[in-house]
């Protein structure tokens, strides 16, 4: 097998892993920019999350909290959606279904990823200035 083979592998496996980690990654990437921009005199700009991004600590428990519960909402849709009901012989239209909405559930989780990509990257910017 050649090292894409090999990659692409593992990407198939670990997919819902790579994407998790990356935005823990990126969680602590906007709690560490926003507390450093904060300090640095600048504001908030969401609206929801003023009162809450003044105290790192806080912050910090809110982003913690959204993971747990992206992480376990990830995962419970792996195992009921595709590991579980695909042992189970099913038409082909409901097993399509199914993957189709553990699809959406990945696709929510890249469009998260991208956003707080954006968010991080101007809170750099902001704090480069």
């Amino acid at each position: 097998m050649g090292i894409l083979s090999e990659g692409i592998i593992i990407l198939k496996k670990y997919h819902r892993h790579i994407l998790l980690g990356s935005l823990g990654l990126l969680f602590v990437l906007d709690i560490v920019t926003t507390t450093v921009a904060l300090q640095q005199g600048n504001s908030e700009q969401n609206q929801f999350m003023i009162p809450l991004v003044q105290d790192p600590v806080l912050h910090l428990v809110i982003k913690v909290v959204a993971y747990i519960f992206l992480f376990v909402t990830v995962e419970r849709a792996y195992h009921v959606l595709i590991r579980i009901e695909s042992r189970k012989k099913r038409p082909s239209w409901e097993r399509m279904f199914l993957q189709t909405i553990y699809a959406l559930v990945i696709l929510a989780l890249v469009y998260l990823i991208s956003f707080y990509v954006y968010v991080v990257a101007q809170n750099t910017m902001i704090i480069s200035s």
